[in-house]
């Protein structure tokens, strides 16, 4: 089911996937995960090229293009989900905090496809997808 979610004062989610347009109309994904790594509890994995929603039918199809042929992907330890958040915002010049992106709940990644839709999102919006 997915529902927007109300949470508490920090970001302690397993997995999110982020998204935001820019000016020009293009979408940015960043994909962070628990990790327990060495130096970081967070990964966030930064995609630079813009999502290829025009070459790919879904976000996933467009996710899974970028993972296979784009050499700009950026994975970056973080200490904490807000931290993750905020890095990949500020990675895509979105002048915004953690707290002020819509969050919404998701149960895998396949309703991901079902629920969002570029054409309802604004220039410099961000969403956060939280799967639970």
């Amino acid at each position: 089911m997915i529902g927007k979610e109300i949470f508490r004062e920090e970001l302690d989610y397993q997995d999110m996937v982020l998204l935001c347009k820019d000016n020009q109309g293009d979408i940015y994904l960043g994909h962070s995960f628990l990790y327990h790594g060495r130096d970081a509890l967070y990964l966030l994995f930064l995609y630079k090229d813009k999502l290829p929603l025009d070459k790919e039918d879904d976000l996933i199809q467009a996710w899974n293009y970028l993972d296979e042929n784009s050499i700009r992907i950026v994975m970056v330890g973080e200490q904490n989900g807000e931290i993750a958040v905020e890095d990949f915002l500020y990675s895509h010049g979105m002048d915004k905090d953690w707290r002020s992106i819509k969050f919404y709940t998701v149960s895998n990644y396949m309703e991901l496809d079902s629920f969002f839709d570029p054409g309802k999102m604004k220039s410099k919006d961000c969403i956060c997808f939280i799967l639970n």
